[in-house]
């Protein structure tokens, strides 16, 4: 749940080892407790066998560009190419001297988030977010997964409205146009 621009945690499910009646039930009750049941979003919380975290070592100026860098850099640090993960990453530790920067990247395979974002999706959840759980016990803040993917953008977003209105804008003017010889 939001509160005050802040993502407070209400309640933990673990969906594992329940049937789906059960699962459905879970869910449901936990999205109850969030703003009187309009609250409709979860972060998924992948346990430790489901991510992979490493430390990386860059040069300081990567850091403009540091998503774009580690896409590219990700088959040489990990055993995936950038387009099979969802990845993330949090700065650890600047070193202005040398000129470098140490990067936690954090990243969970896209076919297995996928599948449980399916899952609570079917359940009538919305996945917000992902995180690794491991990284939960590190300091704030903390990688999420779906950060740069649609998924991760609300629906109701600013920049899909001023599209939306930017669409409407061009068709009311080209209807006008036709309508209005020459």
């Amino acid at each position: 749940e939001m509160r005050l621009g802040r993502l407070v945690e209400l309640d933990r499910v673990r969906l594992s080892g329940l049937d789906p009646a059960g699962q459905r039930l879970a869910l449901t009750n936990l999205l109850d407790k969030g703003a009187g049941g309009s609250a409709q979003s979860v972060r998924l919380c992948l346990d430790g066998t489901q991510c992979l975290s490493k430390r990386i070592r860059l040069p300081l100026a990567t850091e403009e560009n540091l998503g774009e860098v580690l896409g590219f850099e990700m088959d040489r640090h990990t055993p995936f190419k950038a387009e099979q993960v969802y990845f993330d990453h949090r700065i650890v530790k600047r070193d202005a001297a040398q000129g470098l920067i140490d990067i936690e990247l954090t990243l969970a395979p896209k076919p297995a988030v996928d599948a449980l974002i399916a899952r609570i999706e079917a359940l009538g959840g919305r996945v917000a977010s992902a995180v690794c759980a491991d990284d939960l016990q590190k300091p704030a803040p903390h990688p999420d997964l779906l950060r740069q993917t649609p998924k991760a953008r609300s629906a109701d977003s600013p920049a899909r409205n001023l599209n939306l209105a930017l669409a409407v804008v061009f068709v009311l003017m080209s209807a006008v146009a036709v309508a209005i010889p020459i």
